[in-house]
């Protein structure tokens, strides 16, 4: 089915959506204060050398210092293709060697951010360089040309093998073929890798001359990037709702891809653009723990630091209509089919990584089994994250885990509740009750005051005042003591003060 893309500007911040089918199938966000990182080339200094996790730590002038693991210095680029074009191995693949002998405290190196803050971490980074042009990726220090995995048809990669042939690709530069170069000929391939090229000289040669920390290279910013990674020739057209950004697409296009120049639309309805196409809707729905599918049954989302848990449920699903009603198990496959397909698009939509568990409903049947992570197998191919999932575990789980490089849209848009600290709940009106009693003989024990006053939230007030002023009575008469207690709903709810 043809995709459209949405694009939205607002003063500070971007969305963009993917639709196929009239169906929401990719939504991503950018604010204007916040950047992402990832891309982004930093000179850097190292300021710890870590042999214990074979890893250095090194500042790039961020918040916190990045992370650069060993093998994001020695090791193998995993993005590689294994059909390539060139089987000349670079110079740095070879004997393994540790972090200490590839790098001292204050050495400064040239780093690219591969995976952005989590929690307390720092941003990931590798000495890998890897600039992305619509066609092309370059990678310098490499001396191999691949052709993308997602590209399997053996005309076109045996096409683009021969266009590859015909490029002048400099010595100790590395090219993979983007999904995008699928069709492209080779006059594009060539605009590509001289804008490519121009770039890393750009880089490359200012370095020496900055200080340090220092960006050297930022990432395009969310619409053109995109333009660049999802306006391919299956699109059917990508609507932009800001005049300023249709023209810097305008020159993107006209440059790197002036075929799909014509599908641009520019939208100027004072209906807005994710209104009119239905998708508000649809982006809304990203922010809840339940989502409901068409059969009765949902799923629930939970989110953590770790890991996030995923719990199916028949709900009001019993059965087809009008038919004979259905075992357990076969009204379980029915919802755990529709659900594996919700699923992949919910992990890519809401952009979860990391380890994800799904507890799906139980299944005996081996063969329905099967059945159901072959349907979920087939949901996440269009997912561009590297995934690995493994079969029904004993206790009837299925466990995955996501590439993360970018924050969930959940992190991106929620901060920790004030009440609950992120717990995701906060004590019982009954519970705080009974603390408020205990602090107060508590201070009543250590001091000799006649007279205390209680603050507390409303909520708490109401329930002192109702159902708890017999037990506050007979701890005045006990310590001989005035006890006030008093309203403050500035408080936090769980808040409970003595004056």
């Amino acid at each position: 089915m043809a995709k459209k893309i949405l694009i939205n500007v607002e003063p500070k911040e971007s969305r963009v959506a993917v639709m196929e089918g009239g169906r929401l199938v990719d939504f991503f966000v950018e604010s204007k204060d916040a950047r992402q990182l990832v891309g982004n080339i930093y000179k850097g200094k190292v300021t710890a050398v870590v042999p214990g996790i074979g890893a250095a730590f090194v500042d790039v002038g961020l918040e916190k210092n990045g992370f650069l693991y060993v093998m994001d210095v020695t090791g193998a680029l995993e993005e590689l293709d294994d059909e390539l074009v060139s089987e000349k191995e670079p110079a740095h693949r070879g004997k393994f060697q540790s972090i200490e002998e590839k790098l001292k405290v204050n050495d400064t190196v040239m780093v690219q951010v591969v995976k952005e803050p989590f929690g307390k971490k720092g941003v990931r980074l590798t000495t890998h360089i890897s600039l992305p042009g619509k066609h092309l990726v370059l990678m310098p220090g490499e001396h191999r040309v691949g052709i993308s995995r997602r590209i399997d048809d053996k005309a076109d990669r045996a096409r683009i093998r021969s266009i590859l042939e015909k490029l002048k690709i400099p010595e100790g530069i590395g090219l993979i073929v983007r999904t995008a170069g699928e069709k492209a000929e080779l006059r594009e391939f060539e605009r590509d890798l001289r804008y490519l090229i121009k770039l890393w000289t750009r880089i490359s040669q200012s370095s020496p001359k900055l200080p340090t920390p220092y960006l050297i290279h930022e990432e395009r910013d969310l619409v053109i990037r995109m333009l660049r990674d999802v306006f391919v020739d299956d699109v059917e057209c990508a609507y932009i709702d800001s005049r300023e950004e249709f023209k810097k697409a305008l020159r993107f296009m006209d440059y790197f891809s002036s075929d799909l120049k014509r599908k641009l639309i520019y939208y100027r309805e004072e209906i807005p653009l994710f209104e009119k196409m239905g998708v508000e809707a649809e982006i809304e729905k990203l922010y809840k723990r339940q989502v409901n599918l068409k059969s009765g049954g949902y799923i629930i989302i939970e989110q953590t630091e770790s890991l996030v848990s995923v719990d199916v449920n028949t709900g009001k699903f019993i059965g087809h209509p009008g038919k004979l009603r259905k075992s357990l198990e076969e009204t379980a496959f029915v919802v755990n089919k529709e659900s594996a397909v919700e699923i992949a698009r919910q992990i890519r939509l809401r952009n979860l990584g990391g380890i994800i568990v799904i507890d799906f409903i139980d299944l005996d049947s081996k063969d329905y089994q099967r059945k159901v992570l072959n349907i979920f197998h087939e949901a996440l191919k269009e997912d561009k994250a590297k995934i690995k999932f493994y079969p029904f575990s004993d206790l009837g789980l299925v466990e995955m885990t996501r590439e993360r490089r970018r924050r969930s849209i959940e992190s991106m848009f929620y901060g920790q509740c004030p009440y609950c600290q992120g717990r995701g709940h906060v004590k019982s009106s009954a519970t705080l009750a009974n603390e408020a009693l205990r602090k107060l003989k508590h201070h009543l024990n250590k001091n000799k005051s006649r007279k205390i006053t209680l603050l507390v939230h409303q909520e708490l007030y109401d329930k002192l005042v109702k159902e708890y002023w017999r037990f506050i009575k007979e701890i005045e008469k006990r310590y001989h003591a005035r006890i006030e207690i008093k309203s403050a709903p500035h408080l936090h709810i769980e808040e409970i003060k003595l004056q």
